[in-house]
């Protein structure tokens, strides 16, 4: 049951921000957003609040990305297609390269990393 209050709170909190948006239209909507977690978070029922990478995706993410997908125009897509490629192809495809060099880069240093020959103390109780 705690966890559906925490859930309640964060909806007020989005509640709040909606009708502050409304007052003060110059300050975008994702810095007040940001604001009220920030403060959200110095309450003490949030300090050991954990949300599962699943909820978050299912219930936030994937809804936030079907309302943005259904307002773009096809013939904006279309004009735009290069650009939409270049970062969804072309530049994963470059990070997964430069992950995987960093990688092999680390694991390699480390392999090659001396052994320390430091003995571990014996506890007191052994002696």
């Amino acid at each position: 049951m705690n966890e559906f209050y925490l859930v309640a709170l964060l909806l007020v909190g989005v509640i709040v921000v909606n009708v502050v948006k409304q007052l003060v239209p110059r300050i975008p909507e994702a810095f007040l957003l940001i604001a009220m977690g920030w403060g959200l978070s110095f309450m003490p029922v949030f300090h050991n609040f954990q949300l599962e990478p699943e909820f978050f995706m299912l219930l936030i993410i994937a809804p936030l990305m079907f309302i943005d997908g259904q307002k773009q125009s096809f013939a904006n897509i279309r004009k735009r297609f290069r650009g939409i490629f270049l970062l969804s192809v072309v530049l994963a495809g470059v990070t997964a390269a430069v992950v995987g060099v960093m990688t092999k880069q680390i694991e390699a240093r480390r392999l090659r990393w001396p052994q320390s020959s430091h003995q571990p103390m014996q506890s007191r109780s052994n002696q």
